[in-house]
């Protein structure tokens, strides 16, 4: 199947309601804690929804995100990607790569059921910069933190108003965490 056709191919909507109430276990929830606490739930509860084989992260620092989706995926490949050199906090299972995110994306070949994007410096610039790439050429699914309290959430609304192939939603509740899905238009 080429990857055109794999990046529309079972697109199921995505259950918003659901995805704001499930409640990830007690273990998730202590990874949870602090910069972001309210913001991982959602992204549990859309990587168990979407039960994604590829999952790519860009932006590692301490793994908690890494974490939340390895607890909700165990099933899926994990690669997390990030600048700064976090492999001694990447948990076991899943692949680090120490690069900038842009280099990373030159190198990569393979579609993404779920990419989860939480990059400094959090800049329209940046995040509009990581949709024309690594969404627009990879991604099923994308999830964004830091969308309530940074320029990304503008960058993405704009970007989803001329990207009619794409929906998406603001289900964080501390620094946000946006949530986008591709689906035949």
């Amino acid at each position: 199947m080429s990857r055109a056709a794999y990046l529309v191919s079972n697109t199921a909507p995505i259950d918003l309601a659901a995805v704001r109430t499930a409640m990830p276990p007690p273990e998730v929830l202590a990874w949870c804690d602090g910069d972001g606490a309210g913001d991982y739930q959602p992204l549990w509860a859309l990587t168990c929804a979407l039960a994604p084989r590829t999952i790519v992260e860009l932006g590692t620092r301490d793994a908690r995100s890494t974490r939340v989706v390895a607890h909700a995926a165990p099933q899926a490949a994990l690669t997390t990607i990030d600048i700064a050199d976090c492999s001694a906090v990447v948990p076991a299972g899943a692949t680090f790569v120490h690069a900038d995110a842009a280099s990373a994306f030159g190198a990569w070949r393979d579609p993404i059921d779920l990419l989860f994007v939480d990059t400094d410096p959090h800049s329209a610039l940046q995040t509009t910069g990581w949709l024309n790439t690594w969404v627009a050429r990879f991604a099923r699914a994308a999830a964004w933190h830091d969308s309530l309290t940074t320029p990304v959430g503008a960058a993405l609304v704009t970007w989803l108003a001329h990207h009619p192939e794409w929906s998406g939603a603001e289900l964080g509740t501390n620094h946000g965490m946006y949530l986008m899905w591709r689906h035949t238009p």
